[in-house]
């Protein structure tokens, strides 16, 4: 597998989940995280933007614009839809998920093992 959720342990019982971008789910077809935590066993299934909500780039981002985005609930930020993510190549796979704020655009590349490959962000100044 890939690496650790940015965001922390598994929601049943805490134990460390690690994963990988993969295509699939319910139709629409769609990328996201998928994990396996390695306590109880628990799969996870995420939006690829909500993988990366735990990062520390994203929560910089929010936090330099006066935002604290781990009180906001993730189905009012856009990035975190299933779907939100662009391909940018399919050989390797490179994801593209933009995180906006007020005009304002974080861009975040990510790899199929859920790998943050670059961001580039806006001068906050």
């Amino acid at each position: 597998m890939g690496r650790a959720h940015p965001a922390g342990g598994c929601a049943a019982c805490g134990g460390r989940v690690d994963g990988a971008v993969a295509f699939g789910g319910r139709p629409p077809e769609h990328y996201h995280y998928h994990g396996r935590c390695e306590r109880c066993g628990f799969h996870h299934a995420l939006p690829v933007g909500i993988y990366l909500l735990g990062d520390p780039a994203v929560e910089s981002f929010y936090h330099e614009r006066g935002v604290d985005v781990r009180s906001r609930p993730f189905w009012t930020l856009p990035f975190c839809r299933r779907g939100a993510e662009t391909v940018v190549s399919t050989a390797p796979l490179r994801l593209r998920v933009d995180v906006t704020h007020e005009g304002e655009t974080l861009s975040l590349a990510v790899d199929r093992d859920g790998e943050l490959l670059d961001t580039e962000r806006p001068d906050p100044g």
